[in-house]
């Protein structure tokens, strides 16, 4: 590892040092960006509560960040994320669902900070340079988009400068580049700094979470397997935002549930099925819930889709469960919420294997 001066290395040693024994840190954060295209400058402001905690591996801390949009929260072993519009909260235990936790944002942060500083001790492709309170850092073929792992390509410059007499961020700026064009140019004031001796255990928890907010436990997808329990996912209706745990779905419902996209064409193959299965069984308590991701089709798009198509069930918006999976994904699950049957891609024979089921769910 080569560092351009001795006090550089002290001063990488001293930041990180001053951020884990801080123990509790609270502060406001204003995030500005920089539209490279547009040659204009947007502002978020948020609130932040991190617990500085060298027992936890993955981040050393717990953090609460709060702004207009949401609330995402990670107390080492959850990942809740909270969508104030329409008030939904998706709870990701880590334990159980470990690719998640490269997933995790924690973008323009003290945790992001700690992070930058721990990898450029020993990234050995960096340059790094000291300066007047400040410490900059020159990485090549590595982009900082605020998440545990992030793609290459792209050449970044990151300065963090610090308040004065101590090693606490004031604030950061990140620049990258692509291909000689600027590709991001963004950073973060930090300001109303709070450091305390304790730990507050309950701003990381689900009991912070508002009781108006709908909170589920959620799965990937992918690991279900038949003979679980389904879980009891969030899911709204496009435009009004109607939300339903997917238990209330369940009552006494069969669920046929397929995960899909515009963009798929077994997705487009399998409407005529379902609408045929759905027409047949839906006196028997078969319910069709046509399941959307929420970063992968806008409403107008399918809307367009279900009258080109001619969809005559039901069609749901899901979170990010829908990530990182392959469509379509069938699922069928018994009026007891136990998983039945999954298919992941177009089946041989949909229609026989979602008629035997039926047949001996109705007996």
């Amino acid at each position: 590892l080569l560092y351009t001066s001795y006090s550089y290395s002290q001063a990488v040693d001293s930041a990180i040092k001053f951020l884990e024994n801080a123990n509790q840190i609270d502060y406001q954060a204003k995030i500005w960006n920089l539209n490279p295209g547009a040659n204009d400058t947007s502002f978020l402001l948020k609130q932040d509560h991190v617990c500085f905690t060298m027992a936890d591996s993955l981040f050393n801390a717990h953090f609460s960040f709060d702004d207009d949009h949401g609330t995402s929260l990670y107390n080492g072993q959850e990942y809740i994320m909270v969508k104030k519009d329409p008030g939904i909260a998706t709870v990701v235990n880590l334990n159980e669902t470990p690719e998640w936790r490269k997933k995790i944002f924690c973008a323009y942060s003290y945790v992001m900070i700690l992070q930058l500083l721990k990898w450029a001790k020993i990234e050995k492709d960096v340059n790094k340079i000291d300066g007047l309170n400040e410490i900059r850092i020159v990485a090549s073929n590595k982009a900082f988009r605020g998440r545990m792992e992030d793609a290459v390509g792209e050449n970044s410059e990151i300065t963090i400068k610090f308040f004065p007499g101590s090693y606490y961020p004031q604030n950061m700026a990140i620049r990258s580049h692509k291909d000689g064009q600027i590709v991001v140019n963004s950073g973060v004031f930090f300001s109303d700094l709070k450091i305390s001796d304790h730990c507050n255990p309950g701003l990381y928890s689900k009991e912070s979470i508002s009781h108006s907010v709908a909170i589920a436990d959620h799965k990937m997808s992918r690991n279900i397997k038949v003979g679980d329990t389904m879980p009891n996912w969030v899911v709204y209706k496009p435009y009004d935002k109607t939300k339903i745990l997917l238990r209330e779905l369940n009552k006494e419902k069969i669920l046929l549930i397929e995960f899909w996209s515009t963009s798929c064409r077994y997705c487009i193959k399998s409407v005529p099925t379902l609408n045929d299965l759905y027409n047949r069984f839906k006196e028997n308590g078969l319910e069709i819930v046509y399941a959307n991701g929420l970063n992968r089709d806008s409403d107008d798009d399918i809307e367009a889709f279900i009258k080109e198509y001619g969809i005559r069930y039901n069609v749901y918006r899901f979170g990010n469960i829908c990530d990182g999976f392959s469509f379509p994904t069938f699922l069928l699950v018994d009026k007891k919420g136990i998983i039945l049957y999954k298919s992941v891609g177009y089946p041989a024979d949909l229609k026989g294997d979602v008629e035997t089921i039926m047949k001996k769910c109705n007996d």
